[in-house]
């Protein structure tokens, strides 16, 4: 055995015996339960972390509300349109959104040049509100997107007011014709 193996048995031997110790297993068994607690208490939620969950799924429930509101509106008045092209009469509209409603906020560009390197960095412009409250600064608020819309009318079987109703959506929403099915009214 060469004196590197012995000096490693003699090691391995030493860490044996130490965490043999009643000593150790104390310590062990302490670390343990500690660890344990800090995994317990760690589920356990405070107020403040509440009211911020509540406050996110309400918005996501109003924003959800507002987009489901929007895609009602745009089937209303596109069906209310549509209906008016000669021969289309009795109509039922359904549109398909493709994302939610994005905010797009402002934004200050900052550079710092020294003799060596630019740094730059961007940050959101914030607002000071009437309640005390802070928020980002809006320029635009961008609204969903159409996917697709169907059309059943009285007069989709008539290949010219297929073509007619075809053309006049997907002027009035700027979207292709590969988009939009126009097809028959069951009696």
């Amino acid at each position: 055995m060469s004196e590197r193996e012995k000096e490693a048995g003699t090691e391995d031997s030493a860490v044996k015996k130490f965490l043999n110790t009643d000593t150790m297993r104390k310590i062990i068994v302490i670390a343990g339960i500690a660890g344990i607690a800090l995994i317990m208490l760690s589920s356990f939620s405070f107020g403040e972390d509440d009211s911020q969950v509540e406050e996110v799924s309400q918005d996501a429930v109003s924003e959800q509300s507002a987009i489901e509101e929007y895609r009602a509106d745009l089937c209303e008045e596109l069906g209310n349109m549509v209906a008016s092209i000669d021969g289309v009469g009795t109509t039922k509209v359904m549109i398909t959104i493709e994302r939610t409603t994005q905010t797009v906020y402002a934004t200050e560009d900052t550079t710092k040049t020294t003799d060596t390197q630019t740094d730059s960095a961007t940050s959101y412009v914030i607002i000071s509100e009437e309640d005390g409250g802070e928020s980002g600064l809006t320029i635009t608020t961008i609204l969903p997107k159409v996917k697709g819309v169907l059309i059943i009318c009285e007069g989709g079987g008539d290949d010219e007011v297929k073509e007619t109703v075809t053309e006049a959506v997907s002027a009035a929403l700027g979207i292709s014709s590969s988009k939009i099915c126009v097809t028959k009214l069951s009696s």
